[in-house]
């Protein structure tokens, strides 16, 4: 891409006017003399593009003015504050001092600041060039944001079915929202949604204690993570029945699956190689017709209890 630079006022230069692909433009001003501002509208042109930028030049008998700014506005308890200090007019002898709630001092310019409560803040800048002082202030937000969990087991025989309930918990105060909220089950596999509340159930195929993760993302892109060790635990305790008793046919299948058994079933779960129930249904009789046509061909779990016992069979779907 070539570039060029135009519209440059005669008290103001810049070098080069022109290049190809990414540069660096350095502007020269001369002196004003002149009691009142002056401004200029330059233009950067390219691939048929113009970006233009304005530039101001206070007068020589300009007052000073102080500006305090910050990079956000409402901050995560923990997080740092970026605190912006400038001035125009005056002699241009700046000198900068910060006073701030909670007694935050500095003299930088640019300083940091780490709140260690929640609440809103007001940082007030002064500048003084020498002969005069001038001030600004800044007021951020600093809300605390935190996670609760909550997990229930569903099945009355076997705890390997829980329901999950996730919240972020913010201030009132805290005008951000939840843009992104995770669940991760600790078995490679996780449910997504947003809101400060998601709800759902998730099936674990195998014994053992599972660390679940909760994850968020805000609107001002701010994120963050925590991890709940040893939060699940899977015993399949219950007693498993004979597998003679059940009969599982055509296996392999390439559309319905027939479920026999002696007894009165009370559930049949169908449960893909990621772990994810693909179907399910309850109170059926001791014949049970399961249609596979809608699923893809692959390796398949049927998890099927009947009084009070439980069997888990492959089965592949062609």
């Amino acid at each position: 891409m070539i570039w060029d630079v135009t519209g440059l006022a005669g008290w103001l230069s810049a070098a080069p006017l022109s290049g190809m692909g990414q540069g660096t433009v350095t502007l020269n001003y001369e002196e004003n003399t002149d009691p009142d501002s002056r401004s200029d509208d330059l233009s950067v042109s390219g691939s048929g593009a113009t970006d233009v930028f304005s530039i101001t030049q206070v007068g020589a008998n300009a007052p000073l003015v102080a500006s305090a700014s910050s990079d956000k506005s409402v901050y995560t308890l923990g997080q740092t504050i970026q605190l912006y200090g400038s001035a125009t007019g005056g002699t241009g002898n700046y000198s900068y001092e910060w006073t701030g709630t909670g007694g935050f001092t500095s003299t930088l310019q640019n300083p940091i600041v780490t709140p260690s409560s929640e609440g809103s803040y007001t940082y007030t800048l002064i500048v003084n060039d020498g002969s005069n002082t001038d001030t600004d202030n800044v007021v951020v937000g600093v809300w605390e944001v935190s996670f609760y969990l909550e997990a229930t087991p569903m099945n009355g025989t076997t705890d390997d079915e829980y329901f999950f309930h996730s919240e972020v918990i913010q201030n009132a105060n805290d005008p951000r929202t939840v843009a992104y909220h995770s669940i991760e089950f600790g078995d490679g596999e996780m449910f997504e949604g947003a809101g400060n509340i998601v709800e759902t159930s998730h099936l674990y195929l195998l014994a053992g204690t599972y660390d679940i993760e909760q994850s968020y993302v805000l609107s001002d892109g701010s994120s963050d993570s925590k991890t709940n060790l040893n939060f699940i635990g899977v015993i399949t305790d219950v007693t498993e029945t004979e597998i003679d008793k059940i009969k599982i046919f055509p296996n392999p299948t390439s559309g319905n699956l027939f479920i026999d058994t002696q007894e009165r079933l009370e559930r049949v779960s169908i449960i893909n190689i990621s772990g994810r129930e693909v179907f399910q249904q309850e109170n059926l009789g001791e014949m049970t017709q399961v249609s596979l046509s809608s699923l893809p061909s692959g390796l398949y779990f049927v998890r099927i209890y009947a009084d009070g016992v439980f069997t888990t069979q492959k089965v592949v779907k062609r």
